[in-house]
């Protein structure tokens, strides 16, 4: 039995030894830091001096850059005013057809009351 409870405890003693040298590699992978694998290389190459385990925690503990905005332009699309300016010419007109129902005349900006406002 305290055969079994030693072995328990090297055991334990070598886990947290392991999980201390490693702690850097920790932090930077569960931070997603921006130099990860720099912190990780370092503190495995030179994790064992006390200054290279220090410097990759640094390396490790440093701000992730901010969010990377990409803008992508979606050219297939139908404008919000309802008219298509795809493979028609401008200003022919609102898609018609049986997966669209065309737009009220409000929402064309046209005026049904307005006298220049004749139908086709």
């Amino acid at each position: 039995m305290q055969g079994l409870i030693s072995a328990w405890l090297i055991g334990m003693l070598i886990v947290v030894i392991v999980t201390t040298y490693l702690l850097p590699t920790l932090v930077a992978w569960l931070r997603h830091a921006p130099d990860a694998v720099a912190a990780t290389l370092l503190n495995i190459t030179l994790g064992w001096t006390l200054i290279g385990w220090i410097v990759a925690l640094v390396i490790a503990l440093r701000e992730p850059a901010g969010p990377v905005v990409q803008v992508i332009g979606q050219l297939n699309a139908p404008p919000a005013n309802g008219y298509y300016w795809g493979p028609q010419h401008p200003g022919q007109g609102p898609i018609t057809g049986p997966h669209l129902a065309p737009l009220p005349d409000s929402q064309h900006g046209r005026n049904p009351e307005d006298p220049r406002h004749t139908e086709v």
